[in-house]
C-alpha cells in the first residue's frame, strides 16, 4: 500500500480512534484518492488535459458489504467529488 495512503489513515485513525475495519476502508479510501493524484501527475495525462482533451479520471470505491459505488473523485472538473459520496447501486450479477 502506498506510504502517502498508509500515513493519511493512521492520522486519521488516531485522530477518531477507529476500529480496525474503518480504518481500513479510510485506507483504501486514501489509496484511491493517492493513486488519482499519481495518475494525474503524469506527463501524458497532465499534456492531454492541457489540450482540453481526454481521459477523464475517475476515482470510484466499491464496497462489497453493501454492494454500492463510493464516487470519490467525479471526473467532471477532475477535482475531489462532495464529500458526500454519490451512491450508486452495482450491477447485480446474472446467474
Amino acid at each position: 500500500m502506498a506510504t502517502g495512503a498508509k500515513e493519511a489513515a493512521n492520522r486519521s485513525a488516531k485522530e477518531k480512534k477507529l476500529s480496525r475495519d474503518e480504518k481500513l476502508a479510510v485506507l483504501t479510501e486514501e489509496n484511491v484518492k493517492l493513486q488519482i493524484k499519481h495518475l494525474k501527475s503524469l506527463a501524458l495525462i497532465r499534456n492531454m488535459h492541457a489540450k482540453g482533451s481526454l481521459p477523464r479520471i475517475h476515482g470510484w470505491l466499491y464496497r462489497v458489504e453493501t454492494g454500492t459505488i463510493d464516487v470519490l473523485i467525479d471526473g467532471r472538473d477532475d477535482g475531489p467529488a462532495k464529500q458526500s459520496s454519490k451512491k450508486k447501486p452495482a450491477a447485480k450479477r446474472r446467474k
